[in-house]
C-alpha cells in the first residue's frame, strides 16, 4: 500500500459508556492519509470521546480500534495538560520533539570522541547514522522554525526562555499548537485549533494546513476554518454519518436532507387523510347495489353479495394501509413548539442606548485603550476589531459593569453581557434549580420554554451545572440572555464552544434584534453576518 492510501486509524463498531450513560454505539471511522476530516455535532454528543478512542487515548466498551504500527499521531487537546509548568518554552519545544534531544547529545558526545582520534572508524558509523535521522527531523533549522511558528501564532514578542507557567491560558494554548506542527504527526488531531487566534494567526494556520502532508481530524466550531480545511464532515449524532466537501457543502446537503424528510412527511400526512376521508365516506354513504328490473332474485343475490364483497375487500385494504402507515408515523421533522434562539429584548425608547466619550482602558500600566469616542444606537450591531490584546474584553467587561464615568447610558438600557469564558454564580445546583432561583418561574413553565428554545436538552436539566461540558454552559449563558429581556448585548467570543448550526441559529437570531449589540469575535464569517459597524483603535 503506498503512502497516500494509507489507512492510518481505523474504528469498527465502537461503543462507548461512563458508568449509566452510553456516549457512543457501534460506530465505524477510517482515516487515511488524504483524509481532511472534520467532526461535528451537538455539545455533549461525545465528539472528544470519539477522537480520544481513535487514537489510542481511551478504550471502547466494544468494537475494535486499529492504528497503524509506523503512525505518528498529535493531539491538540481543548483542555491542556502540561507535564511541567516548570519548563521554559524552548526546553517544551525540544521535549516534545520525540528523540531529537537525545541525537543532538549524542551527536556531540561522538564528535569530541573523533576529535581525539580514538574508534575513529566504529564512532564515525555511529554518528553518520545518527546525523541522518538528525536531518531527517529537521534538527538544524528546529530553532528557525520554531521562531517562525510561535510569530506567526501572535508569540513572537515572548522570550523563548520564558517558563509555560508565566503564560495566559491563550498564550500556552499556542505554544502547544506550535510545538504539534513542529513535529509534523502522520495524523493531525485539533480540537478547537482555532481558539485563542487572532485573524492573522488565523490565516496563517490556514495556509499551513493547506499544504500539511497528512491527515487531519479536526473538531471546530469555526464555520470559515472548516471552508478552508476541511474535505469532508462526519455529523455525530445517534449515529455518525459522512457529508463529503467542506461546511458549506455539508449545510447544502443537510438541507436538501431536511426538505426531502418534509417532503416524506407532507405525502404521509396527505395519504393519510386520503385514506381516512375514504373510509368514513364508505362507512357513512354506502351505497347498495342495484335492485333487479327483471325480478331475477336468485342472479340479483349472486351478483349483489359479489359486490358487497369486492367493497369489503377495498375497505379492509384502505384499512391495513392506513394501519401500516400509522404504526410507521413519521415525526414532524421540526418540532412543533420549537422557536430556537430568540431575543425579547425591553423596547428602548431613546435614539442612544449608550454614549462613549473618552473612554481609557489600562491594565497594569499599559493603556490597551487611549480616548475611544463612540455612539451605540439601537439597531447597531458593532464588531470590535484588533490583535488580542488590544483590550477587546476588557472594554466589553468596563461597559457590563456601567462603571465607566465617561460613558452614559439610556434609562431604558437592560445590558446583557456575555463573558468570553461560561461563568456563573453558583455550580454546584442543577440547571432547573439555578434558573428557578434566578428568574422566580414554576418548573413547567421553565421547562417549556426550555424545550421551545432547543439550547438544553431535557436530560441535562436535572445536572448541576459544574457537570456540564464548555459548549453545554455556553448555550445555558445564551438561555439566561434569552430569559433575561436585554435590549444590549456585549458579547465576548460568542461563538466559543458552539456546535456550527447553533452558530447559525444566534446569527439569525441577532438579525432580528431590535437592541444593539457590541461583540468582540475572531469568527469571520460571524463578524461579516451580523456586524453593521466596527470600532477600532
Amino acid at each position: 500500500m503506498s503512502f497516500f492510501s494509507q489507512q492510518f486509524i481505523k474504528l469498527h463498531s465502537i461503543s462507548k459508556s461512563f458508568g449509566p450513560k452510553t456516549v457512543l454505539t457501534d460506530l465505524s471511522l477510517t482515516i487515511s492519509h488524504a483524509d481532511r476530516i472534520a467532526l461535528i455535532g451537538e455539545n455533549g454528543s461525545g465528539k472528544t470521546t470519539l477522537v480520544r478512542l481513535a487514537i489510542g487515548l481511551e478504550d471502547p466498551d466494544y468494537g475494535e480500534v486499529s492504528i497503524s504500527d509506523d503512525c505518528t499521531i498529535g493531539y491538540l487537546p481543548q483542555d491542556l495538560e502540561y507535564r511541567s509548568d516548570d519548563m521554559s518554552i524552548q526546553e517544551y519545544i525540544l521535549e516534545s520533539q520525540g528523540d531529537l534531544k537525545e541525537i543532538s547529545l549524542r551527536l556531540r558526545e561522538l564528535e569530541d570522541l573523533m576529535s581525539q582520534e580514538s574508534g575513529l572508524s566504529e564512532v564515525a558509523d555511529e554518528w553518520d547514522t545518527l546525523h541522518q535521522k538528525f536531518l531527517a527531523k529537521e534538527g538544524y533549522t528546529l530553532a528557525e522554525r520554531s521562531e517562525e511558528y510561535l510569530s506567526a501564532l501572535g508569540l513572537g514578542s515572548i522570550n523563548q526562555k520564558r517558563f509555560l507557567s508565566s503564560l495566559s491560558g491563550g498564550e500556552r494554548r499556542r505554544v502547544a499548537l506550535a510545538t504539534l506542527l513542529l513535529q509534523h504527526p502522520d495524523v493531525l488531531v485539533l480540537d478547537e485549533p482555532t481558539n485563542h487566534l487572532d485573524r492573522s494567526a488565523l490565516e496563517w494556520l490556514e495556509n499551513f494546513l493547506a499544504q500539511y502532508r497528512g491527515a487531519m481530524l479536526m473538531i471546530s466550531h469555526d464555520r470559515e476554518f472548516l471552508n478552508r480545511t476541511a474535505n469532508g464532515i462526519f455529523e455525530l449524532s445517534r449515529t455518525l454519518n459522512y457529508y463529503p466537501g467542506d461546511y458549506d457543502s455539508y449545510v447544502a446537503q443537510k438541507e436538501k436532507e431536511l426538505q426531502d424528510q418534509l417532503e416524506r412527511f407532507q405525502k404521509q400526512q396527505e395519504e393519510m387523510a386520503s385514506l381516512k376521508k375514504f373510509l368514513k365516506a364508505q362507512t357513512f354513504a354506502a351505497k347498495k347495489p342495484t335492485p333487479p328490473k327483471d325480478n331475477n332474485k336468485i342472479g340479483y343475490e349472486r351478483h349483489g353479495g359479489k359486490f358487497v364483497r369486492a367493497k369489503k375487500t377495498v375497505i379492509n385494504q384502505a384499512k391495513g394501509k392506513l394501519e401500516t402507515l400509522e404504526s410507521e408515523k413519521m415525526e414532524h421533522p421540526i418540532p412543533k413548539d420549537y422557536t430556537g434562539i430568540v431575543f425579547h429584548p425591553v423596547k428602548l425608547e431613546s435614539a442612544t442606548a449608550m454614549k462613549i466619550k473618552g473612554v481609557k482602558v489600562e491594565i497594569d500600566g499599559k493603556v490597551l485603550i487611549n480616548s475611544l469616542t463612540e455612539n451605540l444606537c439601537p439597531g447597531d450591531r458593532v464588531i470590535l476589531q484588533g490583535p488580542n490584546g488590544c483590550g477587546k474584553s476588557c472594554l466589553l467587561r468596563m461597559l457590563a459593569s456601567q462603571k465607566f464615568d465617561s460613558v452614559s447610558y439610556s434609562p431604558q438600557v437592560r445590558i446583557g453581557y456575555l463573558s468570553q469564558e461560561p461563568e456563573f454564580s453558583n455550580e454546584s445546583i442543577s440547571v432547573i434549580e439555578y434558573l428557578q432561583k434566578r428568574f422566580s418561574l414554576p418548573e413547567h413553565k421553565l421547562r417549556s420554554r426550555l424545550n421551545q428554545i432547543g439550547l438544553i436538552e431535557g436530560r441535562y436539566i436535572g445536572q448541576k451545572i459544574a457537570t456540564l461540558s464548555l459548549g453545554q454552559k455556553r448555550r445555558f449563558q445564551l438561555l439566561e440572555l434569552m430569559l433575561d429581556e436585554v435590549n444590549v448585548l456585549l458579547l465576548d467570543e460568542p461563538t466559543n464552544h458552539l456546535a456550527p448550526h447553533v452558530i447559525d441559529q444566534l446569527e439569525e437570531a441577532l438579525l432580528k434584534f431590535s437592541g444593539a449589540v457590541i461583540a468582540a469575535t475572531h469568527d469571520r464569517r460571524f463578524a461579516n453576518r451580523v456586524g453593521t459597524s466596527k470600532w477600532e483603535w
